[in-house]
């Protein structure tokens, strides 16, 4: 068995042991590092310019790699979202499905924070709330020349021409990412839009 065999029949188990369990099943904890190295491999494999066929072949394994690593991925992130008591065994994730989910327990938690507030009265954290969300600044860059603009905090900000960096409001911020304006500048690597 070749290794193209061996990657997609531990797909094959690995896809059939999870839609039989309702829990999450255990797999490889390099599962998705090790399914990016071998698309890494197939895709940068010299085939000596002329085997047009096996350069195919190899285009279509990594689709295939990727499909099925992908689907894996997006089916344990629904199961665990859909689990009723919220609580899963993160010993059975991965570290990339750690860091998927990681936002939406932050997000429920946050969530819930907010309901009790609401229902026990704490009118004090409501307002933390919204000046905090009020008081968030990012890092943007420039991808055009913009006039001076006014912030939601009442600063003025610029003209700026492209290239250059500036710490705005983020309610201002996010319509200029989106126009493309601007782009986010995150230390962490992270899109401050999706």
């Amino acid at each position: 068995m070749g290794l193209a065999d061996s990657v997609l029949s531990l797909f094959v188990e690995l896809f059939d042991l999870e839609m039989e369990s309702e829990g999450l099943v255990n797999v490889p904890k390099s599962l998705y590092r090790d399914s990016a190295s071998r698309i890494r491999e197939l895709l940068s494999a010299d085939f000596n310019g002329n085997d047009v066929l096996a350069k195919k072949m190899a285009v279509k394994e990594s689709e295939m790699i990727y499909q099925l690593s992908a689907r894996l991925f997006e089916m344990r992130i629904s199961k665990v979202r859909s689990h009723s008591s919220g609580k899963v065994d993160e010993g059975v994730l991965t570290a990339e499905e750690k860091f998927a989910l990681e936002p939406l327990s932050q997000s429920q938690r946050r969530l819930e924070r907010v309901k009790r507030a609401i229902r026990s009265g704490q009118l004090s954290f409501l307002e933390h709330v919204s000046n905090r969300v009020a008081r968030k600044y990012v890092l943007v860059r420039f991808e055009r020349s913009s006039p001076q603009l006014v912030g939601v905090d009442l600063e003025r900000y610029g003209p700026f021409q492209p290239g250059d960096l500036a710490v705005l409001p983020l309610e201002n911020a996010k319509p200029m990412i989106k126009q493309g304006s601007v782009k986010d500048v995150r230390l962490d690597y992270e899109p401050l839009l999706e």
